[in-house]
């Protein structure tokens, strides 16, 4: 779902973002350090071979974002070394970034029905019928989302108001995310 979603290049580059987060830590045990004394968690490892991966990942920097800014705050106050410094820089930004918070926030929408169904469909016990089921609950569940599309806007424009960056005009980010409804469905009929 995320390679098929991913043909846009703004999903790619969120995606990119996305997985360097858990990348930086898994660098560096002072950062983790860090992570642990702002946050108290750990974040979830990167094993990008494995579709839960970036499911977990979502969740963590959706429930953790603000203090991940804190996290990469005190790494860019602490660090004396040029390249930690950049990607700590960049990675905050990041998470400033109204297109990235866009994009979490449908993402983080999205990933619990891919969750299920992926689960689903690694039942053992799945028949034929319960599976179109399945799909056709998933399927329902997107076209959901597809709808709350403007809603997402609004609420993630209302919840980081204070972010000025925007280099993408709204409703071509409502475009994208629906975009990316779409495609998930019709990965749906190649199954």
């Amino acid at each position: 779902m995320q390679k098929s979603a991913s043909q846009n290049s703004k999903v790619r580059v969120f995606f990119n973002n996305l997985s360097a987060i858990p990348a930086f830590f898994s660098n560096s045990t002072h950062r983790c350090d860090v992570l642990e004394e702002i946050i108290n968690k750990k974040i979830p490892r990167v094993a990008a071979t494995r579709w839960n991966y970036n499911i977990r990942t979502v969740y963590f920097v959706y429930e953790h974002r603000e203090k991940l800014i804190e996290v990469f705050e005190e790494i860019e106050e602490r660090c004396n070394r040029g390249v930690t410094l950049n990607e700590a820089s960049s990675l905050r930004r990041a998470l400033e970034d109204q297109e990235f918070l866009f994009g979490l926030t449908v993402f983080h929408k999205i990933f619990p029905h891919v969750d299920i169904l992926y689960n689903q469909l690694q039942s053992r016990n799945q028949d034929s019928v319960q599976l179109q089921k399945d799909l056709v609950i998933f399927e329902k569940s997107t076209d959901n989302i597809r709808g709350q599309i403007d809603d997402i806007k609004k609420y993630t424009e209302t919840k980081f108001e204070s972010n000025k960056r925007r280099r993408t005009d709204d409703s071509i980010r409502g475009v994208i995310a629906k975009e990316v409804c779409n495609i998930i469905t019709m990965q749906l009929l190649l199954l």
